[in-house]
């Protein structure tokens, strides 16, 4: 290799390094606001005459409901699947786990659109395009719930700031 590609190939690779390093310094991964969503879920116990505790876990916020003989547990049911055992251990002596997300309640995770979405509001986060996405949340309850829950499939997920 001659004299003069050399120069040019470290002069190409100083050039990669600051501008990797300029937007590694500068760009600031968001994460979905779990506080914000744990309020709008205790709000709407609360309006469906619930008695509400939040406890707050490392891996977050988990709302506990109570209405007569009807007890009920929800979180943030994102990362379900690499957090799925806490999760679990969460709805332990409320009944089976449960997800609900865009309307719809599943035995299991969602999995794929639920990922892409996420991912696609980080993404744009990160150009400053704010966007609101449907929240997953994670569920348990004691069958003496039927009909007295709120609908827990059509919560948001905002960045939080």
């Amino acid at each position: 290799m001659s004299r003069a590609a050399r120069v040019t190939s470290a002069w190409f690779a100083a050039l990669l390094l600051v501008s990797l390093g300029a937007k590694i310094a500068l760009t600031r991964v968001r994460q979905p606001d779990d506080s914000r969503l744990a309020a709008a879920l205790a709000q709407a116990f609360a309006e469906q005459g619930f008695t509400v505790r939040v406890e707050h876990r490392q891996m977050g916020d988990v709302i506990h409901a109570a209405r007569g003989a009807c007890r009920m547990m929800a979180r943030s049911g994102e990362e379900a699947g690499s957090r799925l055992p806490a999760f679990v251990a969460s709805a332990r002596g409320y009944g089976p786990l449960r997800f609900a997300y865009r309307g719809a309640v599943r035995e299991a995770p969602a999995r794929l659109r639920q990922t892409i979405e996420a991912y696609l509001q980080r993404q744009l986060a990160v150009i400053r395009i704010e966007t609101v996405r449907p929240a997953h949340i994670a569920f348990a309850q004691t069958p003496e719930c039927a009909g007295l829950a709120p609908d827990l499939g059509h919560f948001e997920v905002v960045l939080a700031p």
